[in-house]
């Protein structure tokens, strides 16, 4: 979706963000029979009535399985099978790097005893069936994560949806049958943060990440921007003329919120694991080099000493903080800043910690059906939100790698949405300014994390981006 301006996103950040060992996609197979209302938001979330019936059920030619062009109508299957990278989630596990995961994270006494295609922690995320894929099921497998870890479940609608009288049913009859809206973008973000972000019982925590699983880092408009769609986009377009900006925003708020109920349920009491939980902080404060000429590590404003709370989700709301911002109010920033505070000590409160964290989840959850809802933004919207990630006074644009990172995004993001809703605001000495910047913020290749942080060099682009 963030088309040439995030093409560099493919083959560095990308790389660094670890795609190829994530797979997209709620858990909501391993959920309570009937709806649960979504953490963190009033939107009341279907769960699975029925059993999957594979993605080889869409692939006849006369479906989904055509031979036209990525994206066209009737070519989903074909699309998806040749393009997204979800189709390869459950061959991830057969790698090398997936059974030392697996060694390091068990404790095995071996290579040979790892069998990360066999545990459900891995296959919650990495198929479309988790219980299926561990019984050795080859539609389950092969699938990887496929039609109905999105679609939902297929029993009860696959031969019903291509129906004439199909277009007539209401969501909630669709819902019903186990049909899960995916054109709400809204739902569609929140099932991406199932996985990409982490939920209550389902997380990438430190203890994974140190033996060898890639830092979970999602950022909704860039994720899309690197997965080729099985789906119209020029249609989708003309049905929601600012896409590029609502996908942003709808993402910024649904992983904001995502991120906040996980904090709050590893604080929880009942979560046995030690805490406070390393994976909430920022990796590279304390994994970085020790010393770089002329240079700076990833985090400069870090203490030493200090484990600062990662800037990952929650930079972009509170730098755009304010009465008409769509991300987050003045007062949600300050709550924000007061958790960050909290999560400042050796040892913060958890108690503390689950009541703050749990009610700013709420606050952005209760956002999303207002921007959802929303008219059309205009440019005269979107431009002072752009505008505002450039020139806040106080608001430190480089003073981590993650907070750098996300305000690189959300430029691209917003200057594309501009230039879709008016194109004679493309200016190429920002699409290169962009780039540079994409640039600056690439791990090096084969890497997982940044090697340092060239604050001048972003600097610098930064007043190329202001006109400075």
């Amino acid at each position: 979706m963030m088309r040439p301006l995030m093409s560099s996103l493919r083959s560095g950040l990308a790389l660094g963000f670890g795609f190829v060992a994530l797979a997209v996609g709620a858990l909501w197979y391993a959920l309570p029979v009937g709806t649960a209302r979504t953490r963190g938001a009033d939107i009341v979330m279907p769960r699975p009535l029925a059993g999957y019936r594979g993605a080889g059920s869409c692939a006849a030619a006369s479906c989904h399985g055509g031979s036209g062009s990525i994206g066209t109508k009737g070519c989903e299957y074909s699309s998806w099978m040749a393009k997204d990278k979800h189709v390869r989630a459950y061959e991830v596990l057969l790698t090398e790097r997936s059974r030392i995961i697996e060694k390091n994270y068990r404790g095995l006494a071996t290579l040979a005893e790892a069998k990360p295609e066999g545990d459900l922690a891995c296959l919650r995320c990495h198929a479309t069936d988790a219980e299926a894929a561990r019984r050795g099921e080859r539609i389950a497998r092969s699938d990887g994560v496929g039609c109905e870890r999105c679609h939902g479940p297929a029993e009860n609608w696959l031969t019903i949806h291509y129906q004439r009288d199909w277009a007539g049913r209401g969501e909630v009859d669709r819902k019903a049958l186990g049909f899960w809206p995916t054109k709400d973008l809204a739902f569609r973000v929140k099932m991406c943060a199932e996985c990409h972000v982490g939920a209550p019982g389902n997380e990438v925590d430190h203890d994974l990440i140190a033996a060898g699983h890639p830092r979970l880092s999602f950022e909704n408009a860039a994720f899309l921007a690197t997965m080729p769609p099985h789906w119209d986009i020029a249609a989708e377009k003309r049905r929601i003329p600012d896409l590029e900006a609502r996908t942003w925003a709808i993402g910024q708020v649904a992983t904001a919120a995502a991120a906040l109920d996980l904090l709050a349920y590893r604080a929880g009491e009942k979560h046995k694991k030690p805490w406070p939980e390393f994976a909430e902080y920022d990796c590279f404060s304390c994994h970085h080099d020790l010393s770089a000429a002329g240079r700076t590590k990833p985090n400069q404003k870090a203490i030493p000493g200090t484990l600062p709370w990662s800037d990952w989700y929650y930079a972009v709301p509170t730098a755009l903080a304010g009465e008409r911002s769509p991300l987050a109010s003045q007062a949600m920033a300050d709550a924000l800043s007061q958790l960050r505070d909290e999560m400042g000590p050796p040892v913060p409160d958890r108690a503390k910690v689950q009541q703050q964290a749990s009610a700013l989840a709420r606050q952005f959850g209760e956002r999303l059906p207002s921007i959802d809802r929303a008219p059309t933004w205009k440019p005269v919207t979107l431009r002072p939100w752009y505008n505002q990630l450039l020139l806040r006074d106080g608001y430190d644009f480089d003073a981590n790698w993650d907070r750098a990172t996300q305000s690189y995004l959300s430029l691209a993001a917003l200057h594309n949405a501009l230039t879709d809703l008016d194109p004679t605001q493309r200016d190429p000495a920002t699409v290169t300014a962009l780039k540079s910047m994409g640039k600056q913020l690439r791990f090096p290749r084969g890497q997982d994390s940044p090697r340092d942080l060239d604050t001048a060099a972003l600097r610098k682009l930064r007043e190329a981006l202001r006109g400075e």
